[in-house]
């Protein structure tokens, strides 16, 4: 027997994949941002629709940077 073939690694995380399955509709895009602070060490982030969640700082950047390439992303799809 060869070596085991796996499969080439999706470049959208399985969880983003799953999403596209799942019919979205601009109406329910939120056009207003979230609200992040800083609190006893940890960033809480504040969001439309009552969501609220806590990161650890290193969660909070890495979520940060991965945002601003989603967005640009989404832009280019948009046309825009």
């Amino acid at each position: 027997m060869g070596p085991e073939r796996r499969p080439a690694p999706s470049p959208v995380p399985s969880h983003v994949a799953s999403l596209r399955r799942v019919e979205a509709s601009r109406s329910r895009a939120y056009s207003e941002p979230s609200a992040p602070a800083p609190v006893d060490g940890d960033v809480v982030v504040w969001g439309p629709a009552g969501v609220a969640f806590t990161m650890t700082p290193d969660a909070a950047e890495e979520t940060a940077l991965r945002m601003l390439e989603a967005a640009r992303l989404a832009r280019a799809q948009a046309g825009g």
